[in-house]
């Protein structure tokens, strides 16, 4: 395939096969869409993405987003352990907002004293059991609501302080 015909097939839109099958047809044109910059195609994304909020005659203003997209903090959490052997098994009971349409369970983080905390458990519905090996260093049990839209920062959730020990 020669320079010309390499370039034909990049970037006029059509494909011409040079070698058909046995017992094919010759000549099989293949539509392609044209090619296009990567740049433009991400700044088509960026902007299909995007919904501005017209606030004055010729400006546009950053996008409006709906005050509630992520689900509601748990309440009233509440943290019970008992000794397994070498493991603590900790349960961790949560109240949430039943209206809250962003609702759709908990994650259990764990951190330890001077660590970022650590995804230990989730589910659906209060409570929520997990095991963890027994430790004397301090730590704390972070209730974080799930959401299809996201979930609010671990470390701003309810927590409370429990003794693995």
């Amino acid at each position: 395939m020669n320079a010309s015909q390499q370039n034909e097939n990049t970037t006029a839109g059509t494909f011409k096969n040079p070698r058909p099958f046995p017992r094919a047809t010759p000549f099989t044109p293949h539509t392609w869409p044209i090619a296009r910059n990567l740049q433009t195609q991400i700044q088509q994304v960026k902007t299909s993405s995007k919904s501005t909020v017209q606030s004055g005659p010729g400006t546009v203003s950053q996008p409006r987003t709906s005050a509630r997209t992520m689900p509601q903090n748990v309440s009233n959490v509440r943290v019970t352990s008992k000794s397994n052997g070498d493991q603590k098994q900790v349960t961790v009971q949560f109240a949430h907002n039943t209206n809250d349409p962003y609702f759709s369970g908990a994650s259990i983080y764990l951190r330890r004293a001077g660590t970022p905390p650590v995804k230990v458990a989730s589910g659906a519905k209060s409570p929520i059991t997990f095991s963890v090996p027994r430790s004397t260093a301090s730590h704390s049990i972070f209730c974080v609501s799930d959401g299809s839209w996201g979930s609010p920062n671990v470390l701003s959730s309810p927590s409370k302080h429990v003794k693995l020990s």
